[in-house]
């Protein structure tokens, strides 16, 4: 995702879903989840917006269920580009604003700061 393949981080995305969940790991499928989410915004913008809302949907109930709390700014994070892929950028800028907060509460300040650039 970071080098910019979009392609590839789609395909490396399902499949580290798929292992997750042939593995019981729920954590990590929470956050595969979420960044198969983004790079499916990145790539297809207002196009995946269902598609990324089910992914997003699915790390949320992971995250809830396992009791994985510190992946929640995460979510807020993910979610802000699904607003911003739906043209809302007020609930992006709230979005965004929690989690820049929840970062912070959790003493991860260099990702609070990664947000306000």
């Amino acid at each position: 995702l970071l080098a910019g393949d979009l392609d590839r981080a789609l395909k490396t995305g399902h499949e580290a879903i798929k292992v997750c969940q042939d593995y019981s790991r729920a954590v990590y499928e929470a956050q595969a989840c979420g960044i198969t989410a983004t790079a499916l915004l990145r790539r297809d913008g207002a196009d995946a917006v269902d598609e990324a809302r089910a992914l997003l949907d699915q790390s949320s109930g992971l995250i809830e269920r396992t009791g994985a709390g510190i992946f929640s700014p995460f979510l807020l994070e993910w979610r802000a580009a699904l607003a911003r892929a739906e043209g809302n950028e007020s609930a992006r800028n709230q979005l965004l604003a929690q989690a820049i907060k929840e970062f912070e509460r959790v003493g991860s300040t260099k990702q609070a700061e990664r947000l306000v650039r």
